[in-house]
């Protein structure tokens, strides 16, 4: 019978279906988590403590002759991290870069629009971001699947601090310095200043920041 998998610090859908052995798809678009979805809406921003419907397998059989060797490959799924590098609000485009996640080295330049995009391991979870060539290059540490959901102040301040609005320290702590960032963000983005965490808010957050 299905079973529920109480969400972890830094847990995803990915990374619970990879625990489980299922395809992310299967978990998130199961009926039994419409309500999760319909909170949620991204599967890689999970709150600590949500409940996920992990759903009972469902047994495969393939006819196959007794008297022959034969192979079964087991599929994967990919899981892709996306980031875009913008200097002074400007695309970052044809930039060489240098990605370590978990060890594993991945390099390449920026596209036209200053994006990247690499396969990863479902259950990575730190990766460091080189940018540029030789001593003048720049690093990035980055927390993968560290994201909290928008409607969190935690993860507004997130997405503030990974777009260049200065929020401080992840704590869940209402500052002077995060509404400095609200207003900075609303006012760059002809959204009413008001300081505070709106929907339209939220919204434009989550479109720049892609998730």
């Amino acid at each position: 019978m299905p079973q529920l998998h109480v969400a972890k610090v830094n847990d995803c859908i990915s990374s619970i279906a990879l625990e489980h052995g299922f395809f992310p798809d299967t978990i998130w678009n199961d009926p039994d988590n419409a309500d999760l979805r319909r909170v949620r809406r991204d599967p890689n921003v999970l709150r600590t403590g949500d409940l996920v419907v992990i759903p009972d397998k469902r047994r495969k059989e393939e006819d196959k002759s007794t008297d022959r060797r034969h192979q079964f490959r087991r599929k994967g799924f990919p899981t892709t991290i996306h980031i875009r590098l913008l200097k002074n609000d400007e695309p970052q485009a044809n930039k060489l870069y240098q990605l370590v996640v978990d060890g594993r080295i991945h390099e390449g330049r920026t596209d036209g629009d200053g994006n990247l995009w690499i396969y990863i391991p479902a259950d990575a979870r730190k990766a460091i971001l080189f940018v540029g060539e030789g001593e003048y290059r720049d690093k990035y540490e980055l927390a993968i699947r560290h994201l909290q959901p928008v409607s969190d102040l935690k993860g507004v301040q997130q997405r503030l601090n990974n777009l260049g609005y200065p929020a401080g320290p992840e704590n869940d702590d209402l500052s002077p310095l995060i509404i400095q960032a609200l207003r900075r963000f609303q006012r760059d983005h002809d959204i009413d200043v008001t300081g505070e965490n709106d929907f339209k808010t939220q919204e434009k957050l989550m479109e720049l920041h892609g998730s």
